[in-house]
């Protein structure tokens, strides 16, 4: 929990299910990065509060977990407390991308520009030179949901990515070094972020 009296969040969120097969890249990996994550941030004393969410009912079933959880927060008048949602599906590929956007449906849906600016340029700040950003033709998962409904969002990821959504999705083929970079992304990604509140909203010193 973080030290803002605005209730302000950041969500970093994964989903754990898979299609059909043991899915070590999609999703394991984004599970595995979410808890490390957790285990990371949790020496820092953070401004706004960080929100580790694990869902299931992933995109082929209508990402209906990120949905829930958005409906709740509408219902009980919380979503405008979200200061950004960052998602980790697929980082154990050959590549790690940033989603500037994809189709879902009959809608078209595009990530929050800033965010992914900021991405980019403390991948570009780590030695990160291959990180790009890409446009998904397959559309978007959890993290599209919450910027249909108007939360600013990114979701890290990786196109070149072997064998998902087969059976030969296992651990022989899930590319740690990608899957370390990714945790280190998201880390720095995040304590940018809680710094850029802290710095414009007030608030006390942060440690680590």
């Amino acid at each position: 929990e973080g030290s803002a009296s605005n209730a302000r969040e950041i969500i970093l969120v994964a989903h754990r299910d898979t299609v059909g097969n043991l899915g070590a890249n999609d999703n394991g990996s984004g599970t595995a990065a979410l808890i490390e994550l957790a285990r990371r941030l949790a020496q820092y004393r953070n401004y706004l509060t960080i929100i580790f969410l694990s869902t299931s009912g992933e995109e082929e079933l209508g990402s209906w977990g990120a949905l829930h959880y958005i409906r709740a927060q509408q219902e009980q008048g919380k979503l405008q407390n979200i200061a950004a949602v960052l998602e980790l599906d697929m980082v154990a590929g050959d590549n790690l991308a940033v989603v500037t956007g994809g189709s879902w449906q009959d809608a078209r849906i595009s990530y929050d520009a800033r965010l992914i600016d900021a991405m980019l340029r403390i991948a570009r700040e780590m030695g990160l030179g291959y990180v790009t950003s890409e446009w998904c033709a397959m559309g978007t998962p959890d993290s599209g949901r919450f910027a249909q409904a108007g939360v600013p969002a990114l979701w890290l990821w990786s196109s070149q990515s072997r064998n998902y959504h087969t059976e030969q999705d296992t651990l022989e083929y899930v590319n740690y070094a990608t899957l370390a970079d990714a945790c280190g992304l998201a880390q720095r990604f995040v304590l940018w972020l809680d710094d850029l509140h802290l710095q414009t909203r007030g608030g006390g010193e942060k440690a680590g």
